[in-house]
């Protein structure tokens, strides 16, 4: 892009964008993060009116939230990741109970986890239907929605379907802080966050808690 004044960042507003320009053309790297992952079974007929129209079965993902504004516009602007900002927590309590909670006006999130072993990471084959691994890292390759909406005049919008990717490295690599244990979630809601039209039918399932260590990164496929 370029101003009068020379060229700039990659997004608006283009003298002091929110996130750099390499961030276009290369990729998000977030570092010595904590993750909690929870896989649970919901109800398709649940989730079926969230896909876009031709997507089955896919890594589709209808809600973020995370606790930024640049992570929030570089997701949304590049991907299509449908971001919002919330309050988002996740503690580990004097029991060992993994607590994380997502607020928005509203406690949208509840998950809690009872951590009971440490996994290796030969271990996290068990998942590797869904979440192939190379070495220390995971990769998932999710799909997303980027609009652009119609404008006043009647010009049409643009829909496009944007496939990237999330990837999960362990560090160190001799020794990831990953642990399992049992977990439930509860979804929540307000008359702006729909989060509880999704049912879930059980959620007491693996939980993926890393360590203070470790990367993730986000590419753009």
């Amino acid at each position: 892009m370029v101003l009068k004044g020379g060229e700039k960042g990659f997004g608006i507003p283009l003298n002091a964008p929110l996130y750099p320009s390499s961030t276009a053309t290369t990729r998000i790297n977030y570092s010595r993060v904590r993750v909690a992952l929870v896989l649970a079974n919901v109800d398709p007929k649940s989730v079926d009116p969230l896909l876009p129209e031709g997507v089955e079965f896919a890594y589709y993902i209808p809600y973020i939230y995370v606790t930024n504004d640049a992570g929030m516009a570089a997701g949304r602007e590049l991907a299509g990741a449908p971001k919002k900002l919330g309050d988002i927590k996740l503690v580990i309590n004097d029991y060992g109970l993994v607590i994380g909670t997502l607020d928005r006006g509203g406690e949208l999130m509840r998950v809690e986890v009872a951590i009971s072993n440490r996994l290796g990471l030969e271990q996290l084959d068990t998942f590797k239907a869904l979440m192939p691994r190379t070495d220390n890292t995971v990769t998932l390759p999710l799909l997303s929605i980027r609009t652009l909406p119609p404008l006043p005049d009647g010009t049409p919008g643009t829909a496009q379907l944007i496939q990237w990717y999330a990837k999960f490295t362990f560090t160190p690599r001799e020794s990831p802080q990953i642990w399992t244990g049992e977990a439930r979630v509860k979804l929540g809601g307000t008359p702006f966050d729909l989060l509880n039209d999704i049912k879930v039918n059980w959620s007491n399932c693996r939980l993926l808690h890393r360590g203070r260590y470790g990367t993730w990164n986000y590419q753009e496929g």
